[in-house]
């Protein structure tokens, strides 16, 4: 059991796999991306092979909150599904740079 938390730890700090939704905005990159701050990304030690349910809204543009299931690029970005960003069809070269409001949470 000492060596899994010995494997843990980084810098005086433990991480843990993602056990909570967590929420952050970020900027919707263009080719309908967003980037993963690399705080939540070390702090709960999240990997490409984990999937997760990513709920998203545009906040200035509210048609609601839209959910789906993705994992996460290497680079730390994940892609929303064109069928997700439907909704905001009569808007879309307009999205890229729009301000985003994000939830993940374990599956």
């Amino acid at each position: 059991m000492q060596t899994l938390l010995d494997n843990l730890k980084l810098k005086g700090r433990i991480y843990v796999t993602l056990t909570r939704k967590v929420t952050f905005k970020g900027t919707l990159q263009k080719s309908e991306r967003i980037q993963i701050p690399k705080l939540i990304i070390t702090e709960f030690k999240l990997e490409p092979s984990q999937l997760l349910k990513v709920n998203f809204s545009i906040p200035n543009r509210f048609k609601g909150w839209q959910s789906f299931y993705a994992k996460m690029e290497k680079a730390g970005r994940i892609y929303i599904q064109k069928a997700t960003l439907s909704l905001w069809e009569d808007e879309r070269a307009s999205l890229p740079g729009c301000i985003v409001e994000v939830t993940l949470e374990p599956t």
